[in-house]
Parts: C-alpha cells; structure tokens; sequence
C-alpha cells in the first residue's frame, strides 16, 4: 500500500482538523476522502459509518454504566459494528471516549492499561 506524506500550515492544518471532526474522520482520512473525492473514485467505504450516530450509541452505553462496572471502547458498541470499522473510525471513536471519561472524572477513571495501550475503564459512581 502506498503512503503520501503531506505538510500543511498550522492554518491550513486547523480548517482541516475542524472539517475532519465535522465528518467524523482523522485528517489523514479526511484528506484520502477529498483526494478520491476530486478524482473521482469510489469514497463510499470512507463515508458508510455514521460516527455521529456511533458517539450516541457510545454515549448511551455509558450514561447505563453502574458503579464497578469496566469497560473498554469496543465494548460500548455492538460486535457486529465494531468488527467492521476501520482503524482511523476506530482511533476517533477512542479519542472521542477519552473525552467524554475526562469530562466526568467525578464518574469514571482508567482502571487499567491492557495490552497495544488499550485502555480500560470503571464507572465509579
């Protein structure tokens, strides 16, 4: 697979992270989606999750968390979605759980680093 590097200014680099965020993909998949885009090749892949939806699903599943309970990001969606997302889906919807544990550190914290830096954590009140 080949790769492209890509420098932008810390201008050019903000207006892209803000439009990214706003589809609901990382820069780099942000971008591949505009360069496909404008060539005019299939972006159906890129652009077939819902992440909005996703963060509510997630969302959801963490306003159900009982005290004690743990969890890790996969565990907050279904399987059958969670196995057919890709890796940038993947990192944002982790990004987007950190965020939201940070927001309530009076409900929960990291329990625990597992392996590859996954982290898991517990609803304590």
């Amino acid at each position: 697979m080949g790769r492209i590097l890509s420098s932008y200014s810390e201008n050019e680099f903000e207006i892209i992270q803000k439009e990214s965020n706003e589809y609901g993909m990382t820069p780099s998949v942000f971008q591949k989606y505009c360069v496909l885009l404008h060539l005019g090749l299939k972006t159906e892949q890129l652009m077939d999750v819902n992440i909005h939806d996703l963060k509510q699903m997630m969302t959801d599943e963490l306003i159900s968390k009982k005290p004690n309970d743990t969890f890790i990001v996969s565990a907050l969606l279904p399987p059958e979605i969670w196995c057919t997302l890709n890796r940038s889906q993947k990192t944002t919807l982790s990004l987007y759980l950190k965020e939201q544990i940070e927001k309530q550190p009076d409900r929960f914290e990291v329990a625990r680093v597992l392996h590859n830096n996954v982290k898991q954590y517990k609803c304590i009140k």
